[in-house]
């Protein structure tokens, strides 16, 4: 090793023990992009396992709609394959994967689904929403990522972002047709025996 390489190893190496003795001092965190990588394919693996339950309830409610429940089911698999190759990442940066992990969704979405509205409109709606946070999630995860010098999970997030995509397209391209569904079906439901569908309950005919 060169006198200059040996100059400069050593200042490399003064500066990050300055800097650590600078965060101890202020008693300030700062994670390295890595560190903050590992923390946030944690959430996005806890996430995943909160929309694997979700999408399974879901499809267990949509028995109106068997095309619904179908793409539903579809993107379940694709959600647990998900799951797999995050927790590979997570493991690879040396992290650990906890059998049961806490993600505020799992608060958050159940209680705004009960205040918007009932059956499986409620349940779409979810579903979309959820989507779109599942998409911010993963092109976060991409910059984050990219900026750790993480080539892998780089590529990784890259295949799993168009999986939510096509599948927040197809909600937001569904979400009329299951709501005028749940309309009709409820229509009549409520009308009286005998009464043509053309007069209502509150019809003036």
């Amino acid at each position: 090793m060169t006198r200059l390489a040996k100059r400069l190893l050593s200042k490399k190496m003064r500066d990050v023990q300055l800097r650590r003795l600078a965060r101890r001092v202020s008693g300030a965190v700062v994670k390295t992009p890595t560190e903050q990588l590992l923390d946030w394919l944690c959430d996005a693996h806890a996430m995943e396992q909160q929309a694997e339950q979700m999408l399974r309830a879901q499809a267990a409610r949509l028995e109106h709609h068997p095309e619904a429940k179908a793409r539903i089911e579809m993107h379940v698999h694709e959600t647990r394959a998900q799951q797999k190759i995050v927790a590979r990442c997570i493991e690879r940066l040396g992290g650990k994967i906890s059998p049961i992990q806490d993600f505020t969704s799992s608060l958050i979405w159940p209680a705004v689904g009960s205040m918007i509205m009932a059956g499986e409109v409620n349940e779409a709606s979810i579903a979309y929403a959820f989507a779109h946070l599942e998409i911010a999630t993963y092109t976060t995860l991409i910059a984050v990522a990219e900026a750790a010098d993480d080539a892998e999970t780089v590529r990784v997030c890259r295949w799993i972002l168009p999986a939510e995509e096509a599948m927040e397209r197809w909600l937001r391209d569904n979400l009329t047709s299951v709501t005028a569904a749940y309309l009709q079906r409820e229509m009549a439901d409520s009308r009286v025996p005998g009464e043509s569908p053309l007069v209502g309950r509150g019809s003036m005919l």
